[in-house]
């Protein structure tokens, strides 16, 4: 029996996405959400939740069915438990499959070593059952298991999506260290962007704030940019959800069309100082599509020559470790500290939210920060910081 779904997201996001579950529909009650966590939470198991978090969820990395815990301490334990799971109840004979551990393991067992261990189970177990064994496929596999360590404890799950979520299919063109859609859509809701007041990327890149931040205004979900999933996967495990999921599409079809039809909207200004990548952004912009490639004003200019004011500036600035060998610390501490003072003599009032590593030199900006939130971006402890820009320096 389907018990529970389990949402990943990029650790310490917890709360945007609690809200993102609320504000979207996705959940009627906070009471709905089970045991969140610093990268992830539970809900309830029920068809309908599972279609709406791939369709409307912004945030969200992937959307995975619990298929129970299993209790291990060595090789032959993760043999064993892994063999005993009855797949083929939920899905039938599978031609192919993949299977991504995460986690820690027990002392006695190697990281490497458990992948191999669970698909030699999962192998044997369908070879008695259909006479045959299934292939491994790292890039298009029917089924995508995950197993997650705790110690001797191991969460598996399967994912009926194999793409992760933040995936929207339109950024085919990107540049140097670019920021991920999901944690783009993440600082746009940590910035409290709604789509009515102007917005100013000034570090834009291959345009992924920007893009975000015109598809939450324009009420574009990401689901309408997806291919369909395997209907073929989503009927053996729920024979409810190739339909319910036709109709989410259905839904988010009409609430986009009824969201256009509003009109006057505030602008969406990206701007960078290479003209390549501004291309790049372009290009993505018109894969987009959807009637929307001329709503972003993309325009090569320096930071330090914009003078946007009453605005919204979300933005991925460059600092040291994500752009490692770009340019010396000292230069991008003379830029904080120039466009900090350009804000506030030029701009102000604005509010800035970014992304950006707790330094010493992110102080030059010159502005306290109303409030932060830990993000981090792989090995790197970056945070989203919030600021209110009055035209006082601090």
């Amino acid at each position: 029996m389907l018990k529970f779904l389990h949402l990943t997201f990029a650790p310490g996001l917890t709360s945007l996405v609690e809200s993102e579950l609320l504000d979207s529909g996705i959940i009627a009650d906070r009471k709905e959400i089970l045991d969140p966590h610093r990268g992830g939470l539970k809900l309830a198991y029920r068809p309908e939740t599972l279609v709406k978090v791939w369709a409307r969820s912004r945030l969200c990395t992937s959307a995975l069915i619990d298929l129970g815990t299993i209790y291990v301490e060595s090789l032959a334990d993760i043999y064993e438990a892994a063999k005993a799971l009855e797949l083929e109840k939920l899905f039938g004979a599978m031609p192919t499959f993949r299977i991504d551990t995460s986690g820690e393991m027990p002392d006695k067992i190697k990281f490497s070593q458990a992948p191999l261990k669970m698909k030699d189970a999962i192998c044997d177990r369908q070879r008695e059952k259909f006479g045959f064994r299934p292939s491994v496929d790292r890039d298009n596999p029917t089924l995508r298991l995950v197993a997650h360590f705790q110690g001797p404890k191991v969460h598996v799950s399967v994912d009926l999506f194999n793409e992760p979520l933040h995936k929207r299919g339109y950024r085919i063109h990107i540049g140097a260290a670019p920021i991920k859609e999901n944690k783009a859509a993440a600082l746009l809701k940590f910035a409290g962007y709604t789509g009515a007041e102007p917005l100013v990327d000034p570090f834009c890149g291959s345009g992924t704030i920007a893009l975000e931040a015109l598809m939450i205004q324009r009420g574009l979900y990401p689901g309408l940019l997806k291919e369909f999933p395997r209907e073929e996967i989503l009927a053996k495990l729920d024979a409810r959800l190739p339909a319910l999921l036709r109709e989410e599409l259905a839904w988010c079809e009409t609430h986009f069309r009824e969201t256009m039809a509003k009109g006057h909207f505030a602008s969406i200004l990206a701007s960078d100082a290479d003209g390549g990548i501004l291309r790049k952004a372009e290009k993505n912009l018109l894969r987009l599509g959807r009637g929307l490639e001329k709503e972003i004003s993309f325009t090569r200019a320096d930071v330090l020559d914009l003078d946007y004011q009453d605005s919204l500036w979300v933005c991925n600035p460059p600092y040291g470790e994500r752009l490692e060998g770009e340019g010396p610390d000292g230069e991008i501490e003379e830029l904080l500290r120039d466009w900090g003072y350009r804000l506030k003599h030029t701009c102000a009032p604005a509010r800035i939210a970014l992304i950006y590593p707790k330094s010493a030199e992110l102080n030059k900006l010159g502005f306290k920060p109303s409030r932060k939130l830990q993000a981090p971006s792989g090995p790197i402890d970056t945070w989203f910081w919030y600021y209110d820009v009055y035209g006082k320096r601090s």
